[in-house]
């Protein structure tokens, strides 16, 4: 054995006894080596594991990058058909008789067959199989289409009928606001035809009496005037002096004129009468005299005239603010029901707009989870078809070969 090691390039192993006589460091040096060897061999084994987990995670990491390639994801798909593929050959020939079976799994496995027309019951039983299984298929596919079109249609009625309630509730709200504003101009009408009526109201209270008095006190001396003018028209007329007891006379009336105090414009006429009388007995002094009682008794009925105009306007303003005042007052009520009326309206279209928007919620929900799995559902039926047409074909092929 030692022979054979030493021709390897292996010395052999050769006890060694220790010498007693050596001094005890050495010992003590061949202890440290010891240690030391035992750090390096651990520092060796880490260093080994270390580079085999980044060549682990290399490999890992290539086997990813190389299954994102298209061509892989190409095979993947190729892979998920004939996945598919053999699980209906499996599901068609369950219960069908051994050959069979064995048969569909050749079908399912290669893209073409050897006619045997010995087994061509075996491909009818098949084709029937495979046929019914399409037939299911095609209509579970057909049911699905048709439930996620029924609740696509139902998701945008319920969104319709939303929205149709949105456009009611802002047309009520519009109206709402108008006849809020409406009501709110009406009221502002009335407010100020009510300040205008208590203003007339109070300014006739307060004329009326004052007008009256006046009226009627020009009305008292409007004949006394024209008595007197009469008479210095005749004193007038005639060449001789006017006696003296009906110079008297004269004065007398002149005297006993009254004429309303404010009105200052009388006040100086029947001032400037008096005066005249007084020089009577001069030459002209009749017609000076008669000149005065006309301008006094024209602006005694020029005022007169003023009086009733003033009072007419004033009878006739509080009259149409009164009629305006009625009229403002039925609008408030008028208007304030209609804004009542139209705020419940809205309030209800607000209600069924709540509603109806939840209900459109509710349907788009119902919707999108369905179509999310409808979408995952319509491909795996349509793998399913096309491997079931593939199959159908092949057998179609093998049934109409053999007479």
């Amino acid at each position: 054995r030692a022979r054979n090691m030493a021709r390897g390039g292996v010395q052999p192993f050769v006890a060694v006894q220790r010498d007693e006589s050596r001094p005890a460091t050495n010992g003590s040096s061949t202890k440290r080596l010891r240690i030391v060897g035992v750090f390096l061999f651990a520092a060796a084994c880490a260093t080994l594991t270390f580079e085999g987990a980044k060549k682990g995670m290399l490999a890992r990491s290539q086997t990813f990058s190389l299954f994102e390639s298209a061509d892989n994801k190409e095979m993947i798909s190729q892979l998920a058909q004939q996945e598919v593929t053999t699980r209906l050959a499996q599901q068609a020939a369950e219960h069908l008789p051994a050959e069979a079976r064995l048969m569909a799994q050749s079908l399912a496995s290669n893209s073409s067959i050897a006619i045997d027309c010995s087994r061509k019951d075996a491909y009818v039983l098949l084709q029937t199989s495979f046929a019914s299984i399409a037939a299911n298929t095609s209509t579970e596919n057909a049911t699905m289409y048709a439930k996620d079109s029924a609740l696509a249609a139902a998701s945008a009625a319920a969104k319709s009928k939303w929205l149709t309630a949105e456009a009611k509730y802002r047309d009520a709200q519009a109206a709402h606001v108008a006849a809020v504003s409406a009501a709110d101009y009406a009221r502002s009408k009335y407010s100020g035809y009510e300040s205008a009526t208590v203003a007339g109201q109070k300014e006739w209270d307060s004329l009326k009496p004052k007008y009256d008095e006046e009226s009627n006190q020009i009305a008292s001396e409007v004949p006394v005037i024209e008595e007197l003018i009469v008479e210095l028209s005749k004193s007038s007329a005639s060449k001789k002096a006017t006696a003296p007891s009906q110079l008297a006379a004269f004065r007398a009336k002149a005297n006993q004129l009254s004429v309303p105090s404010h009105d200052k414009r009388m006040a100086a006429q029947v001032d400037v009468l008096r005066a005249v009388m007084l020089k009577a007995d001069s030459e002209g002094a009749m017609a000076a005299a008669l000149k005065v009682v006309q301008g006094l008794l024209d602006t005694m009925k020029g005022r007169k005239t003023e009086i009733a105009e003033a009072v007419a306007k004033m009878e006739k303003e509080l009259s149409a603010n009164k009629l305006s005042l009625k009229s403002w007052e039925e609008k408030v009520v008028d208007l304030s029901d209609a804004a009542d009326k139209n705020k419940n309206t809205m309030n209800t279209q607000g209600l069924v707009k709540a509603q109806l928007a939840g209900a459109a919620n509710v349907a788009k929900e119902q919707y999108e989870d369905y179509h999310a799995g409808f979408l995952d559902d319509v491909a795996k039926f349509e793998r399913e078809l096309r491997a079931l047409s593939t199959i159908d074909a092949k057998l179609g092929e093998a049934v109409a070969a053999c007479p």
